[in-house]
């Protein structure tokens, strides 16, 4: 072999750096192997490639993701890149060797590590799904809707304004950039009147003037990204609108933008645009959305703006219904084609118990419904479709609702109402859950989650749900009250009052607190401390809603112990109080639960007068209300009680058909019709079907005690004596101190040869009506009973 054929020494090995090469400087033998042109040239390449993929998000919708994802990517890779421009970036063919093959496998295999733990399960896919749905006219349709994760959620915030004059404005601006922003799939927004009740608990006085760190802490609460507030300034000259956009985690301004002119609404309009742009909606999405002016989704008319933003304000946030209805009468007299304001109207005189006026509002609303946003446009057509009775519609609706609009609280709401109308809680709380994952702010919607599992007798999961709350809220007495009643519908008496007690000590002077407080010690026999936590709510209550709650408890206070004189006077107290806050329609439902009673407690025209009454708020409804089938159930319990078993069949009749015209089973649960039915066939002489009908609410209501101790009873009477007692056991379980279900166990007791054991619970009995009137049939016969069984020893 030649020389020239030979291999070169080391020393001499191409592109290999020499000790003389060294001894000029890193910097040129960098120069001479392009290392840093071929890093300037991939970076470059580099921050082409992500603009070109964030051009490419932008423009088709894709997961805002996967720009970052490509840029980081890219970047990891940066070393690798570096060390093959070193290894051969220099002139002439240089073989692979194997530090450039092991260098650059390390990196891509860190990359990838990287990569996979930062964006393992990260959607790096379309922004967008489709759906498929059937429109608000019933037609099939296709539409995309952007994907839950990729929504942009903002607080809407009070706005600032220098003057009295444009003080109005500080509550209209952000209800109106709410109802211009809704009319995109991309943003969820939240204004006071969603918050309304996180704000009211903060304690400040003047919510127009909430402090920046209080806004960003209630944003915390509820996941928003980002919170937008403003000034609104004008002079001798036009409107100056000024909007700021702020992360939600630092305050920091994302964007600030003033805009002017002579008239406010276009100002809203281009103030939101910019808005949509600043969250970085993508911009094709833009394009393809109809956009419409505000002034055409809401008014033309800025008075009768104001009006609405203080009327909506006022249901919402300050909770005073009559301010708001008042000031929503003013904004359609002003425009009678403001819908969103007739919608308003038609929720506030539901909340106030004036359903013909909601019903005439509803179909202001309708009527100009072209202003309406489709979500709003939603929520009219499902409470048409409740209304008309077709509530399988009105499911599908709001279930379709639901899909274009995942974020929208108020569709979730709805669909809980209605799975709980129908009589399926768990479904219920299924959609109330939801809520609480879209508004982690919204927390207090567990309590009503509970609530909802423990109807369906679920208790350990309501109390397991409970246990958490107040794990997270160790402050709140609320957790531990919602508590207190799982425990009691679970049949754990002692425990349910250990809870409330916890209430109590977390809120002493709360009157609902010191209200299921009492309650808790009635159950279980406690009398004198029921009497004290009673009374003291009274002297808390500072409204008059407050003092009629404690007025109620104090009425059935005095009925469980046979105190019918005390009865009857405080239930005309607590309808005193009721006639304060309650319109004549709802004051007529709250007396209609006390018909019967009066009549067994000896008022027998006051009674008459409640029957009367709610005859006529019957009639006044003409079955176009649901509440017509609770109305009915109320007088079928009268007419059972004063024997008038043909009337009472009537309106039991009624309250059932009306009830199954709407689909709404759950309302008769709740108003006692499966229990009143029991009692009209007993009446009637038949205790086969009435055992059906109390085991049938039983069914319905796990915690229910009325319905057991009537099944009890009439196994006792028709000599089923084990399953007597078992019923006699639960009830008892549930309530120790029932004083009708202890003296019915002491007769079982007698009749089966145990008369210790049934002088125990004759005693208990006596000891609740050591007080009783003395007309009061049954401490007189349980009177009569201890003093044989004492005579027979």
């Amino acid at each position: 072999m030649s020389d020239q054929h030979r291999a070169s020494p080391p020393s001499e090995a191409p592109n290999r750096p020499s000790n003389s090469s060294a001894k000029r400087g890193l910097f040129p033998m960098l120069m001479r192997r392009r290392v840093p042109h071929i890093g300037a040239l991939y970076l470059g390449g580099l921050w082409t490639g992500t603009e070109i993929v964030g051009w490419a998000v932008d423009r088709f919708v894709l997961s805002p993701y996967l720009e970052e994802v490509v840029f980081l990517a890219l970047l990891l890779m940066l070393p690798a890149v570096l060390l093959l421009a070193y290894e051969y970036g220099a002139p002439g063919p240089d073989p692979w060797s194997r530090w450039s093959l092991v260098g650059f496998g390390v990196n891509l295999l860190l990359t990838i590590g990287v990569m996979t733990v930062l964006y393992s399960g990260t959607d790096l896919g379309s922004a967008q799904r489709t759906v498929q749905v059937a429109g608000l006219s019933g037609e099939a349709a296709e539409r995309t809707v952007p994907k839950a994760e990729f929504r942009k959620r903002v607080g809407l915030f009070y706005f600032d304004a220098p003057s009295d004059s444009l003080a109005s404005l500080r509550r209209a601006l952000p209800y109106a950039l709410e109802l211009d922003l809704m009319q995109d799939l991309f943003v969820t927004t939240h204004t006071p009147a969603h918050l309304g009740q996180r704000l009211r608990e903060s304690g400040t006085e003047n919510l127009l003037d909430l402090p920046l760190a209080l806004r960003r802490d209630v944003a915390h609460e509820y996941g928003l990204d980002y919170i937008v507030d403003g000034t609104i300034t004008r002079t001798d000259g036009p409107y100056r609108l000024t909007t700021i956009l702020r992360t939600t985690d630092d305050l920091d301004v994302v964007a600030e933008h003033t805009f002017e002119g002579a008239a406010l609404m276009p100002l809203i309009d281009r103030a939101s645009a910019q808005l949509r742009r600043n969250l970085e909606v993508p911009s094709a999405h833009i394009e393809q959305t109809a956009d419409l002016p505000v002034e055409e989704i809401t008014t033309t008319s800025l008075p009768a703006l104001k009006h609405f933003a203080d009327g909506y304000d006022a249901l919402m946030v300050q909770r005073d219904f009559a301010a708001g209805v008042e000031a929503l009468e003013a904004a359609v007299s002003i425009d009678p084609t403001f819908a969103v304001a007739h919608m308003m109207r038609m929720y506030g005189y539901a909340m106030t118990g004036r359903p013909q006026e909601a019903a005439q509002a509803r179909a202001a609303a309708q009527q100009h419904q072209y202003r309406l946003t489709e979500p709003l446009r939603y929520a009219v057509r499902v409470n048409q479709l409740l209304m008309d009775r077709k509530i399988d519609a009105a499911q599908q609706s709001v279930e379709q609702w639901t899909t274009l609009y995942p974020n929208d609280t108020m569709g979730w709401s709805i669909l809980a109402q209605i799975h709980q109308l129908r009589g399926a809680s768990v479904e219920a709380a299924a959609s109330l859950r939801r809520i609480v994952e879209l508004d982690p702010g919204q927390a207090q919607m567990r309590l009503k989650v509970a609530q909802l599992l423990s109807d369906a007798g679920k208790y350990q999961e309501a109390v397991q749900e409970l246990t958490h709350y107040t794990g997270d809220f160790p402050g709140r007495a609320d957790g531990y009250t919602h508590l207190g009643k799982a425990y009691d519908a679970m049949g754990a008496p002692d425990k349910s009052l250990s809870a409330h007690e916890e209430a109590y000590l977390r809120a002493p002077n709360d009157p609902g607190v010191l209200r299921n407080l009492g309650q808790a010690h009635l159950r279980l026999g406690q009398y004198a401390e029921a009497d004290t936590q009673l009374r003291n709510s009274l002297a808390q209550g500072r409204t008059a809603e407050a003092r009629g709650l404690a007025w109620l408890h104090l009425a059935r206070y005095a009925w469980t112990r046979g105190e019918y004189n005390a009865f009857r006077a405080r239930v005309d107290s607590m309808l005193a109080a009721a006639r304060q806050h309650q319109s004549e329609y709802m004051s007529a439902y709250t007396q209609s639960n006390f018909a019967y009673r009066m009549h067994r407690a000896g008022a027998h025209d006051r009674a008459r007068t409640i029957a009367d009454t709610v005859t006529a708020a019957i009639a006044d409804i003409d079955e176009q209300n649901i509440d017509a089938a609770a109305l009915h159930t109320t007088m079928g319990r009268y007419y059972v009680e004063t024997g008038q078993l043909d009337r009472a069949a009537r309106h039991l009749d009624d309250a059932e058909r009306i009830a199954a015209s709407f689909g709404m089973t759950e309302v008769l649960v709740r108003a006692g019709y499966h229990h009143t039915r029991g009692q009209l066939l007993e009446a009637q002489g038949d205790p086969a079907r009435a055992l059906t009908a109390y085991a049938r609410d039983v069914d319905l209501d796990p915690s229910d005690t009325n319905s057991r101790l009537r099944i009890a009873e009439i196994y006792h009477r028709t000599g089923r004596t084990e399953s007597a007692e078992r019923y006699f056991h639960a009830v008892l379980q549930r309530v120790p101190g029932h004083p009708k279900a202890n003296a019915g166990y002491a007769r079982l007791l007698v009749d089966t040869g145990r008369t210790q054991q049934a002088k125990e619970h004759l005693t208990r009995s006596l000891d609740a009506w050591a007080e009783a009137d003395p007309e009061f049939e049954p401490a007189k016969k349980a009177r009569t009973m201890l003093a044989t069984m004492t005579e027979d020893a």
